[in-house]
């Protein structure tokens, strides 16, 4: 009796099978016999372009910010200020010099009054960055940027609550400020 219903049950199963194979074949069929339906559309998206690697670090920030305190805190110009940090990216572009980042430009022998114990006042922190991102938009190709110090200035010497920055050691051809400044109203 048990292999009666075995038997059954196989054959069943077996029949069931063939009826969905007949009815998938059939639905195909008929969906042939139909207009063809409109491919869905897809929605095809443009890669995103790669985020640019920064050209600095929060280090970077930080000793700027500190250089800024140490050779211009008593400087009321916010663009003389961020001019010391052109000085020191006009230094790192330049070719004929050997330094190769922001720290070694900062801390070569007898070139500016590092100090590491400075502090990293916000207000410093954010004009060297915003220097560094207009710096790192040049190197991407931008151009008015707000650069406030041409390429060839490398040198400052303060007096008087002002740094004159020149082209040339002990030059006395200081630079006039003729390029528009983002800092200044």
């Amino acid at each position: 009796m048990q292999k009666k219903i075995m038997a059954t049950g196989l054959l069943a199963c077996a029949l069931a099978g063939f009826g969905i194979g007949l009815l998938d074949v059939q639905q195909e069929a008929e969906a042939a016999l139909l207009p063809n339906p409109p491919a869905p559309v897809v929605e095809v998206q443009e890669p995103a372009e790669p985020e640019q690697a920064k050209l600095y670090t929060q280090d970077d920030v930080d000793m700027l910010a500190r250089l800024i305190y140490t050779e211009a805190r008593g400087v009321k110009s916010k663009t003389e200020q961020a001019a010391v940090v052109w000085v020191v990216l006009n230094r790192l572009d330049n070719p004929d010099r050997l330094e190769s980042s922001i720290a070694d430009v900062v801390t070569a022998p007898h070139q500016f009054d590092w100090r590491p114990w400075a502090p990293v006042l916000p207000e410093y922190a954010t004009l060297a960055e915003d220097v560094l991102e207009r710096w790192q938009a040049e190197k991407q190709g931008q151009v008015d940027v707000g650069r406030i110090l041409p390429a060839e200035y490398q040198y400052f010497n303060g007096w008087g609550g002002r740094n004159w920055f020149t082209a040339k050691w002990k030059s006395g051809e200081f630079w006039g400020w003729s390029l528009p400044s983002p800092y200044e109203d």
